[in-house]
């Protein structure tokens, strides 16, 4: 056994180094290149990553797989988390207003299987699977948006009432008295014609949509046309009858009928962005907005202008996916081109090229925070952009990242104040894969599967990360326990391969004597060395012993461990660190190989 004196050491005193499994394994930069379960951060640690616990006070189990989660908070009222659940044959979609509901609540059931979208505007929360088109403001759920009448009004005349020299003619829409939307109108009735001292007789058709309760009927002035003003006594029950009009041209209302097709209900669509005052959402190359100064009468959230002139944006190849930056909307195009819409009215918006070969095969792998937003690229990598540059941020993890499923993939950006993550769930392996924003680096992956993965705010102040589990229920981060669903489950860090010499040249070597590890009170459960291997890929041997720090006098939670293994002459070694399952904290302070320099 050499003298302490005789000794050399590698000492990594901060052990919260990169995982890095595509660069050199024998780079004289430490990383990780291996690993399963440990959180690193800019506190210069390694410790058991947190678990996910229940989200419900009593948890839902669901029968489908949660494809989608998301959060909203009515105006100064009760926060609401959303889950989207899709089976073999339905796409469901659920509410729990926390503090109220002890389980996920079912809202709507559509009869495709395509998962739903949410976005959030006007105190509202929106939601769309490309087939059903829905609203819900905490109590019901209806229609996004309203379809106009399908045949324009009939007019015949009766009684006394008004005259006209040339004829009037009529429109009306169907509207809703409680949020105050009104559908585009319907087509224009023939004209009344000449008429003297006669009530104009308006025959109308019900709408079958639950949400309206109202009818408003427009006309023109004697002989006018182009603009309707809403006659006396509109709006009126919705109904199929006949409503009488004896409004004289100098008692129309101001209030005028929306122009055609402008109030139009919004295209069965998907991947819904909020963006200069408009939700923005696709269908196959198309993307389509709401409107916003244009319309006149009725809610912009629920109207989307159609028509050859409509609001939308057609691309040369499918949209896969669209997100927003502070100066423009990035629209991702199937066939490898990323586009920016830039511009802040109907008048002024303008497409641009912005990246090629770029973009995202599945858009629930885009996700935004401040002015990033970051994607699983075609590539199989992960990029983040400003909307002004790209870059690459997936390089240290892409033969993790090889064969991803993407559509069974998701992401999304946590920030509570204390951490400021990007997540990328990886279905497919049944791992969730973790950036640091304040190192700019990844850590080693967590056994965490599912499908759908989401932050948000759940109550005032309080930031949740939420997944939709392999184990069929909505969980959440909870950083003071290590279970996943009341299951513990291990973890281990393996190091890059580190120098235990003094040189370079090929016949400097030495004898790896023992690694040293500064922990708190949670042991290790195995240590092991590899010795001139490639760390991914070769063999680990046990160690000879491990017992405390000769001399030193151990703390409580801080406690050093020395393994032994005297092993023959090499040039460098690596070390594997393992962690028992337990719902337990360990924490990794720093580590040491000390060896004896051969020659």
């Amino acid at each position: 056994m050499p003298l302490a004196s005789q000794l050399d050491h590698r000492f990594i005193a901060n052990p919260a180094l990169p995982y890095d499994v595509r660069g050199n394994p024998i780079s004289r930069e430490p990383v990780y290149v291996g690993g399963e379960n440990v959180l690193t951060s800019d506190r210069e640690f390694a410790e058991r990553r947190p678990g996910f616990g229940e989200f419900e006070s009593t948890a839902t189990t669901f029968t489908g797989t949660i494809r989608r989660l998301s959060e909203w908070r009515r105006w100064a009222a009760s926060f609401y988390a959303m889950a989207n659940e899709v089976t073999a044959t339905q796409s469901i979609v659920y509410k729990r207003e926390i503090g109220v509901d002890a389980s996920f609540v079912s809202l709507f059931t559509s009869s495709s299987t395509e998962p739903f979208d949410f976005i959030v505007s006007n105190n509202h929360i929106f939601f769309g699977n490309g087939t059903d088109m829905q609203k819900w403001d905490g109590t019901t759920v209806t229609k996004w948006g309203i379809t106009s009448p399908a045949a324009a009004p009939t007019v015949a005349t009766s009684g006394t009432g008004i005259t006209l020299v040339s004829g009037r003619k009529y429109r009306y829409t169907y509207g809703n008295a409680s949020t105050g939307h009104q559908s585009s109108p319907s087509a224009v009735s023939a004209s009344t014609g000449a008429i003297t001292n006669k009530q104009v007789d308006v025959t109308v058709v019900v709408s079958s949509d639950a949400q309206v309760d109202e009818i408003h009927i427009y006309g023109t002035t004697d002989g006018g046309g182009g603009i309707y003003f809403e006659i006396t006594g509109s709006p009126f029950a919705n109904a199929s009858t006949s409503y009488a009009d004896t409004t004289a041209d100098a008692d129309l209302s101001s209030t005028v009928a929306p122009e055609e097709t402008i109030n139009d209900a919004p295209p069965a669509a998907k991947g819904f962005v909020w963006w200069n005052n408009r939700i923005w959402m696709f269908v196959n190359n198309r993307v389509w907005y709401t409107g916003w100064e244009e319309i006149v009468t009725g809610v912009e959230e629920e109207c989307v202008p159609s028509g050859s002139a409509g609001n939308f944006w057609d691309f040369e190849s499918e949209v896969t996916g669209i997100s927003k930056s502070p100066e423009a909307l990035l629209v991702f195009v199937g066939g490898g081109n990323v586009h920016r819409i830039e511009g802040d009215t109907r008048d002024t918006f303008s497409r641009k090229f912005f990246l090629s070969r770029f973009s995202t095969r599945e858009h629930a792998t885009i996700t935004t925070m401040g002015r990033l937003t970051a994607w699983l690229d075609l590539s199989d990598s992960v990029y983040i952009t400003d909307g002004f540059q790209a870059q690459e941020i997936g390089t240290d993890i892409l033969p993790d990242l090889a064969g991803i499923d993407h559509a069974q993939a998701s992401m999304a950006i946590h920030n509570d104040g204390q951490r400021k993550w990007l997540m990328l769930l990886d279905g497919g392996k049944s791992k969730l894969r973790v950036y640091d924003f304040e190192t700019e680096q990844w850590m080693p992956p967590w056994t965490v599967g599912g499908r759908a993965i989401h932050s948000g705010e759940t109550s005032l102040g309080a930031f949740d990360l939420l997944v939709g589990h392999t184990s069929s229920k909505v969980l959440k981060l909870t950083p003071a326990t290590y279970q996943d669903n009341a299951v513990n489950y291990p973890a281990h860090l393996i190091t890059s391969a580190s120098d235990i010499t003094t040189g370079e040249n090929a016949g400097h070597l030495g004898a790896l004597e023992y690694v040293s590890i500064e922990r708190n009170s949670v042991a290790l459960s195995n240590v092991q060395a590899m010795t001139d291997d490639d760390p991914i890929t070769g063999t680990f041997i046990p160690r000879g012993s491990i017992g405390s720090a000769p001399l030193r006098v151990q703390g409580t939670n801080l406690l050093e461990d020395w393994a032994y293994f005297r092993k023959p002459a090499a040039r460098r070694a690596a070390v594997r660190f393992d962690w028992a399952a337990a719902n337990s904290n360990f924490r990794l302070y720093s580590f040491d190989f000390a060896h004896k320099v051969m020659q």
